[in-house]
Parts: structure tokens; sequence; C-alpha cells
């Protein structure tokens, strides 16, 4: 069960401020060890780790199958932009280099060129021969006096241009060209070179921005044609697989013409053998011919254009990014202000005339609340993708409008929450936001800011179209996601610090656990009235959770007691106590009711049943814990574990359990057998605290005290500004679950951590644990599509789980036979076949005849009393594709 779930996306942090890159449609952005990969036509989303560290830079290589990733931790990774896997790791850990900056993948695809500090290494990556050093380091390019923040290549990687904050620009050559120096030294910016480029009318003339403002164009009379190449002493892996191959070739026809001349002179020396010699003849002398070499000048570069994009007039706002697009000739410009502007560069026809920009268009974001950071053009130059703190937009330039605006949460999720129908999750967060996202992109649908304090709770209304919040202000809000508006707001008697929420099954019923009081409060979502206040509890309610089939109601409080209250008599409210002899930390229902499962401080998961009031067994989960140390902490790793989970989920058939808590690890539980089945570590992030078991003292103190209790800022604080000075500190809080949900369908779950929601999903491969025997074969398949066997074909096609054969073997069964074949099905055939026929209806063309087989499968479940147990997860998948079919139908 376990390994079925794999890290899919992230949500509530889908960008803060890294490296941004464009993989034709889709949009790729860094955040901390995070890859994540926005589709903006299919509007999906998609994350993978292949980092242990913040990612600095990333680079997608020419084929658009690979992508380079530079770690903050000196690291230089390859990647599959498929799968997400990591195909070759290497370190670049030196001494005396400075951090690393950029990476940028050459055009041929051979060759990989990283800056650290004030230098800049050129790696060969051979990706089609086997290698056992993937990447190995050709060349070292030393001469910079700052540290070099840009690199751009020429279209056939022969040259390349280092822009550094030493406010020049530097042109080397790849392999040795007679006519070009080793290194070309451009000047006349005057600030820190935000962005240079190589292009122009010959393919090698230099473009750059300063931070300043300034742009300028140096250019050469050299055309491609006229360089020459020193293919003797220069390596084979220096130049582009392309110009080698060209290189061959001349070589090759060289040798044939050769060889023919040498053929033609014999034919003559023999002709001429038995001639006199002429007297007074002239014989050829080498010496007296001049060299070629001495008369060869080398490549020189004019200025041919200098001027500032800011207008006259006009406050002076700070280059904060720069891109540009060589095929359109635009040049996208983004200020430290929020404001942004396209210009035309105009190529002068050669050296000796003057080029010039043209302002195409200027904007100024409003919707950025903080700097502009980042400024990416896209592959074909219609979107802009900008970035700035926590906030990403990719503009259309072209029509002025917005394709994509994406806002973090904020701060840390306090916790979360799945609809119904597994399509939606809301969040709370320590700002007092509720955010409600999108499972399939990944983007923010509503946002509301009503509460004044962090929100502790969130429960789901039945129908989906609503949901409940509780918050440290001491309100419950109700909010309806049709009108997008706060209908309900429900407050108790006395100022309370409310920790949970949740709504009863019939939806008329909203509790809330209080503060240090041990109250619950119940209130009436129609009316709004407090209906009634119990004092169950003698320390502070920690959970609340109404039964999932009853009107019952289970609070647990750290008196180290859980109290279950049944609401379905009026005249009298009967209540049954759950003692345990260390504090409670958490409690929750099965899905099917049957089952309460409670956790306490001394890591005991305690299982009770719910008629009875009796505990039937418990699993010890203190040694499951593990829990890293804060570079702050003065005790050890191991001192720490004494303590139990907080957060408790079951899984949507009641099977499985996962638990979380302060620890680095989220375990899952299998019920039936006891014992632990998987694990899933929260982040693989070392720069976060709280991940190492194991501190180096060298790393986290100083003579002064331990790091994290040293502040950078040296500004006075303001009171209360405790939570936006906490950006400024050198190291966050420890990482812990906030919160776990598993979502209604069975297909993800998601956890709420500092890093963000990381959800967890299931693989789209269908797997069925079937016999397999000689006969199911693709040939057999397709062999009883032929004669008519369509229930044959159908269960062998299961079996073999092949994707497009399944798909094949579907769309071939006639529409009116249908409903026929899917009750002659077995079992173990039906469950994986709606599962499979689920996710297919989310991307699929034939949508008619999808959901007649969902009808058809759903009718057939409802009739088989073990289906309907089973398939409660397969129903809710497909339910929540149909509700997207539906909702796409509407939009368009």
């Amino acid at each position: 069960m376990a390994h079925e779930y794999k890290f899919s996306l992230l949500l509530a942090s889908q960008y803060s401020g890294g490296p941004v890159e464009w993989n034709d449609n889709s949009l790729i952005t860094g955040t901390g060890a995070v890859l994540n990969f926005i589709d903006l036509t299919a509007d999906s989303s998609r994350a993978t780790r292949p980092a242990t560290t913040d990612i600095v830079s990333v680079s997608i290589s020419p084929c658009r199958k690979f992508i380079v990733v530079l770690e903050d931790g000196m690291h230089l990774s390859i990647s599959s932009v498929e799968s997400g896997r990591v195909l070759c790791r290497t370190s670049v850990h030196s001494k005396s280099a400075g951090t690393p900056i950029a990476v940028s993948w050459s055009p041929c695809g051979t060759k990989i060129m990283m800056t650290r500090g004030d230098i800049a290494q050129l790696y060969y990556c051979p990706m089609k021969e086997p290698s056992y050093n993937p990447m190995q380091l050709l060349r070292t390019f030393i001469g910079s006096y700052g540290a070099v923040r840009h690199i751009s290549w020429s279209q056939k990687s022969d040259v390349v241009a280092l822009g550094s904050e030493d406010t020049k620009v530097r042109v080397y050559p790849i392999p040795k060209i007679h006519k070009m120096p080793t290194c070309t030294t451009l000047v006349g910016c005057r600030g820190n070179i935000m962005g240079t480029w190589v292009g122009g009318k010959t393919g090698m003339d230099v473009l750059a921005v300063d931070r300043e403002g300034m742009v300028c164009i140096w250019q050469t009379d050299f055309e491609p044609d006229e360089l020459e190449y020193d293919f003797k002493t220069t390596r084979k892996v220096m130049f582009s697989p392309q110009r080698w191959k060209d290189h061959a070739r001349a070589a090759l026809e060289a040798i044939k013409i050769e060889d023919e001349e040498e053929s033609e002179k014999s034919e003559e020396n023999v002709e001429n053998a038995n001639k006199p010699d002429q007297v007074g003849e002239k014989k050829e002398n080498d010496e007296n011919e001049s060299s070629d070499e001495e008369d060869l000048e080398c490549i020189k570069y004019r200025r041919t254009f200098k001027d500032y994009v800011n207008q006259k007039g006009e406050r002076h706002s700070p280059v904060a990014a720069a891109d540009y697009h060589a095929k359109l000739n635009i040049l996208a410009v983004g200020h430290e202000n929020g404001t942004f502007a396209i210009w035309e560069i105009n190529w002068a026809i050669d050296a000796s005339e003057d080029g010039s920009i043209l302002q195409v268009q200027k904007l100024s974001m409003e919707n950025l609340s903080s700097d502009l950071s980042r400024v990416k053009i896209s592959p074909k130059g219609d979107w802009l993708a900008l970035g700035g703190g926590d906030q990403l937009i990719v503009w259309e330039w072209g029509t002025q409008s917005y394709v994509l605006q994406s806002q973090n949460q904020g701060h840390n999720v306090s916790c979360v929450a799945y609809s119904p129908c597994g399509s939606k999750l809301a969040t709370g967060g320590t700002d007092g936001t509720v955010k409600v996202w999108s499972t399939n992109s990944g983007f923010c649908s509503v946002t509301f800011k009503d509460h004044e304090s962090e929100v502790s709770g969130i429960a789901w209304m039945r129908s989906g179209f609503a949901l409940a919040s509780s918050s440290k202000d001491g309100t419950v809000r109700a909010y309806d996601l049709r009108r997008y508006r706060n209908f309900r707001t429900l407050v108790t008697p006395t100022p309370q610090r409310l920790k949970d929420v949740t709504v009863d099954p019939g939806g008329e019923l909203i509790a809330a656990a209080g503060g240090g009081n041990g109250c619950v409060f119940v209130w009436s979502i129609r009316t709004g009235r407090l209906l009634n206040e119990f004092s169950n509890h003698e320390s502070d309610v920690v959970s609340v959770n109404f039964s999932p089939t009853s009107c019952r109601l289970l609070s647990c409080s750290w008196d180290g007691s859980a109290m279950l209250t049944d609401f379905t008599d009026q005249e009298k409210i009967h209540r049954e106590a759950f003692e345990c002899p260390s504090d409670m930390l958490a409690a929750i229902w099965r899905p099917d009711g049957d089952q309460i499962c409670t956790s306490n401080l001394a890591g005991k998961l305690m299982f009770w049943c719910p008629k009875t009031s009796t505990m039937t067994f418990e699993i010890d989960a203190s040694r499951d814990m593990r829990a890293g140390r804060p570079k702050n902490s003065k005790v050890s790793a191991e001192t720490l574990t004494d303590q139990g989970f907080n957060q408790l989920c079951y899984s949507s058939d009641g099977e499985y359990l996962l638990a979380g808590g302060k620890s680095f690890l989220v375990v899952m539980y299998s019920v039936r057998a006891k014992h632990v089945v998987g694990t899933f570590i929260l982040s693989q992030n070392m720069n976060i605290d709280g991940l190492q078991e194991f501190l180096n003292s060298k790393n986290t103190m100083t003579e002064f005290g331990a790091l994290a209790d040293i502040d950078n800022d040296e500004e006075v604080k303001i009171a209360g500004q405790k939570k936006k000075d906490r950006a400024a500190r050198k190291v966050e809080g420890a990482i812990a679950c906030q919160g776990i949900n598993f979502s209604p369908t069975g297909s993800e779950f998601a956890l709420a951590t500092s890093e963000g929601i990381s959800i967890y999903s299931k693989s789209r491969r269908t797997f069925a644990s079937l016999p397999l025997n000689e006969s199911a074969t693709p040939q057999n398949v397709l062999k009883n599509l032929n004669i008519g066997e369509y229930g044959a074909a159908l269960n062998m096609a299961i079996v073999i789980s092949k994707d497009s054969l399944i798909r094949q073997t579907v769309e071939s069964v006639p529409k009116n036979t249908i409903e026929l074949l899917v009750g002659s099905l077995p079992d173990n055939i039906s469950l994986p076949l709606l599962s499979w026929i689920a996710n297919e209806l989310e991307t699929t063309k034939h949508a008619q005849i999808y959901l007649a087989w969902c009808a058809s499968l759903l009718k057939h479940f409802a009739r088989n009393p073990f289906l309907k147990r089973k398939g409660v997860a397969a129903a809710r998948l497909a339910a929540r594709a149909v509700r997207q079919h539906r909702e796409k139908i509407l939009m368009n």
C-alpha cells in the first residue's frame, strides 16, 4: 500500500522567489528543493524532488527531456523531465570557489556551464554514452573580479558570454579559434550585469543589461563562416557534435580531392620523365611566401548602442531581472518597483553603424506585492513569466491579459481538509487566511481573509459547496463556495481560543473545541445559535470529530480522556468516556464509524470499539516517531522522541492509518496487521531545521552561542512583529506535520508542513494482484476482440495491466452491450476497471463511452455488498472525474 504513493504535487508554495524556466507551454519553478511543473494549456501541475538543498538555478536541455539542477549545497544533478528521477549527480564543492549562482545547458546538448562566485566551469555530459562519470569537468574560466551572474551561449555552442558584477562582459571561445582571443572583455556598463546574450546578425554579437538600466550592444563584422577552428590541438569534446561532423565530412572530401590531384600529378610526371630539363627554370621557394597568419586580424567588438531603459523624467528604479528572445528580437526588463517593459532590439547591419531599441509595452504589476525578481520569456515569445516574492504571474503581452496568477499561502499551513468529492483541498494558515485549492491544477480558486488570528481547524459540509473553519480569535466561520462569501459567523459566550472544528454528517450541527476550560461548543448551522456547551474535560480540548455515520461527537483532551457524546436522543444526551494514563493528543473515527483511534503522549496508538466502549488493541509507536534535532536544541534527538503523534487519519477503506506530528516522518500503519507498512519523509531539503538527527557543532555553534539564536537584522523590532521578523533569521522553525488528510477517493493524501502542502498520489498505472497465465497475452486480447469475445479480452487486458491495451479494449466494446458485460465481470476485475476508467475519464476525448462504463459499473457496485463496501474510493474517484468534465463543459 505505502509503495503505491509517491510525491506528486506541492501546494500553497509553488513559487518562493526561486528560478523560473520554460518548457514549451509548461513553466518550471524551483521552491526550496522541489521542482514544480505547471502545464498552462492542460491546466495541471506536478512536482518532483531532485535536490537535497535549496535549488539555485535550473536549465532544460535542447531536446526538452532532461533538466540540470544546481543546488545551494554544492551539487549538480541531471533529472528526467518526464519521470522526475535523478539520472546522475555530482559534487562541485570547492573551498576556493564561492557559492553556486547559475547553470546553463549548451544548445548542442553536450555541455553544461556552471558559475560559482567569480569562476565558471564547463562540464561535458555524454547522456547517450555509458560512463562512470556522466559529468566531466573540461575547463575552468577565470578572470572575473565579481560574481558571474549570467551565462549565454551562441547558437552553435562555439562562444559563451559571461556577465559579472564587475560591470564587464567576457566572451570566451569554447574550441580554439584562430581569429579570436582566449578572452574578450567588453566594457561600457555602469552597474552589475543583470543579463547578457549572444545573437545578432552574425550570431556572435553581444547584448547586455546592467542594474542601472543601461543597455549596451557590441557587434563584430566577422561572419561565422569566416572563423577558422583549430581542430588539431583542440579536443573533440570541445566542439559541438554537428561542428565535428562537418569537419570530418570536409576532411574526407579534402582527402578525396588530394588523392585525385596526386594521381593526376603522377601521370604528368610519367609523361615528363623523358623530357630534358630547361635551363634557368625558377623553382618555387616556400620561404618567399608570406604567412597568412601574419596578415590575419583578431576579432574585435565595437559598441554600436548605449542607452537607458528608464525614460527621462521618471524616477529611477534598479533593474531586477531581464530576458531576451533571439528569434523575435525582444527584450523584457523588470524593475524592483514591480514595473516591466518590453523592448524591440534593432541590431546594426554591420559594426560600422549604430543599433537601436524601441519600447513596445510598459506596465506595472499591481498584483505583485513584493519586488520583482524573475523575468522569463516563453520559447514562442508570446508569454512572459514574472516572479516576485511569493507570487507568480504569466502575462500574454500580445493581448495584454493574464494567463496565470498564483500566490502562496503566505505563512505556514496549520490545517488541511479534502472536499467530499476529493477534487478540492481547503487549507488554513497561521496568517488567518482560508484557501481552496484544485487538486488537479494546483491553483488556488478562492481566498477568505475573515479571521483575525491563526486558523486552527477546517471541516467540509456534506454537499461540498460549503466549509467551516475555526480560529484562535474565538470564532467559527462558514463559507459558501458558490457565492464566495462568509454566510455565518459563530461565536462563544466568552472569548475562547478554538482549536478544532467538525460538522455532523447531516450538515446541521457544527462543533468546536474550546481552549483552556475544556469545553465543547455546538451550534446550529441554520440559525447560528449556540445549542449546547459541554464541559466534558478538565484541560484543553485538542480534537473534536463527528461520527461519519451517526450524530455522535468524539472529543479528546490533555486530561487523558476521550469523551463520546451521543445526540441521537433529544431528551437525554448520553456520554461515554475512554480513559488513558497519559495526555491524549488526537482522536479520529474510522470511515465506517465502527472504530476509534486515539494517540497519547506516551507514544501509544489505542483502538477502541464505540459500541462497547472498550479498547480492542494498541500499537506502540514510540520507536516509530523519529524527531530531528533542531539547531538551537540543548538535548539530543533521542530525548526529543518522548512524545506522541498529534495528527491521525484513516485511509478511505479504513485498513490503513497515517500518523504524524513533531517528526520529519509520517508513518503508515496497517490496522489489521498492527505494524508499520511505510514511512514518508516530509522534506528532502536539508536546509530546513529538524531533518537531521545528529548535528555537527562546527556548522551550528559559534563563539557567541548557537547560530540559530543570532539575528542578522540590526534594526529594532516593533512589538508584535515576530512573524514578520522570522523571515529575516538564519534558521526557520523545526519541520513538523501540522495536518494530515486522506482523499475520499483513496488515490492521494495531503501533508501540511512548513514547506507547504505535499500531495502523495498513487501511480497512474493500473496494478491488480491477479493470476497471470500463459493465455494472457496482447495477441490473444486482440484475437478475442476480433471474434467478439469482449469479456475474455477485458479480463486479460486488466491482468496484463497495459494502458494502451485496456484503452483499446474498453473503446471497442459496443455501447449497447456494456451493461450486460459489466454484470458478468468478476469482483477482482471490476474494482481495478472502475479505478482505471475514472482516471482515464479525466483526460479522454470519448467522454460518452467512459460515462456509460461508469454508470454501468456503479449500478453493478450498488447491487453487490462486497463491491459496495470496497469500491467507495473508486466510486468517489469516478464522481470527481465526472464533475471535472461538467465544469469544463460549463466553462466552454
